[in-house]
């Protein structure tokens, strides 16, 4: 799994929580 990728993922995973 790219690195890239992973950090995609997580910002997304991130922006998703801290949207209300």
């Amino acid at each position: 799994m790219p690195v890239c990728v992973f950090l995609a993922l997580t910002c997304a995973a991130l922006h998703a929580s801290c949207s209300p």
